[in-house]
């Protein structure tokens, strides 16, 4: 009996944390029309450049349990083609965002280590990028950008 009350309690324990550092859902793919974002929500993307245009999600709602407040999803569409998916944290001067580590720890959980100089996350300062076959992704941080 005591047994099944272990395995019980470890099942439960994995599937808890397991779906709190779960990976985000972006709903689009790279290389996706942008209709299909136009078709999903009923809206129309804004141009920021001729044949370039943009969505804005908040992360959190796409990457529930992973501590993403304050961060946004931004698709980036090249002749209406989905280029990009960036998260982005909406800082202040006081970084206060990024301070909270939500998006680097997100990072580091999802794609691997990258601080590998043991330097405190809040003043680690550089950026990191993986290969993953066909995707490349980038990790990059810089503080004091408004002094």
């Amino acid at each position: 009996m005591k047994i099944i009350k272990i395995i019980t309690v470890f099942v439960f324990s994995v599937l808890i944390f397991s779906n709190a550092n779960a990976v985000c859902d972006f709903e689009f793919n790279i290389g996706d029309d942008e209709s299909s974002v136009v078709e999903k929500y009923g809206i129309t993307l804004d141009e920021i450049k001729p044949k370039q245009s943009i969505f804005i999600m908040i992360a959190s709602d796409l990457c529930p349990g992973n501590s993403l407040e304050g961060v946004v999803v931004e698709y980036m569409f090249l002749d209406k083609k989905l280029a990009s998916i960036n998260l982005k944290a909406l800082n202040n001067e006081t970084n206060s965002v990024s301070n909270k580590l939500g998006l680097y720890k997100y990072v580091e959980n999802t794609y691997g280590v990258f601080n590998f100089s043991g330097d405190n996350p809040l003043a680690w300062n550089n950026f990191h990028s993986w290969n993953d076959h066909s995707k490349t992704f980038y990790y990059k941080r810089m503080l004091n950008l408004y002094s």
